[in-house]
């Protein structure tokens, strides 16, 4: 019995094995990207450039801490920390400080 259980999981893990490599050989499932790179900006930094951002009304490419990326504008400020991005027409998003840890003016 303990031969089958062993035999089934070195088969399981050979599937696998072979399924995952197939894949990343034939699709580029590589989702570390670009901004798994880039470095976390200092809190002082992304306040002043959210201020900015706020005020001017600039196109702003936000990168979160979970490394996704949003292009957008910052419509409305509800404290110093909250800021609500509009990334598409009607699509809103609230960033607080805390979760970006990158910010520059979008492409």
């Amino acid at each position: 019995m303990e031969l089958k259980t062993t035999n089934l999981s070195h088969f399981k893990d050979t599937i696998t094995n072979e399924t995952m490599n197939l894949l990343y050989s034939t699709f580029d499932l590589s989702f570390s990207g670009q901004n798994s790179k880039v470095k976390q900006m200092p809190l002082n930094q992304i306040k002043e450039f959210l201020n900015q951002s706020f005020h001017s009304k600039y196109l702003i490419n936000v990168i979160l801490k979970n490394n996704i990326s949003l292009d957008g504008i910052l419509v409305s400020k509800k404290d110093d920390d909250t800021f609500i991005f509009n990334t598409n027409g009607n699509v809103f998003r609230i960033l607080k400080t805390n979760d970006i840890k990158y910010i520059k003016l979008a492409d």
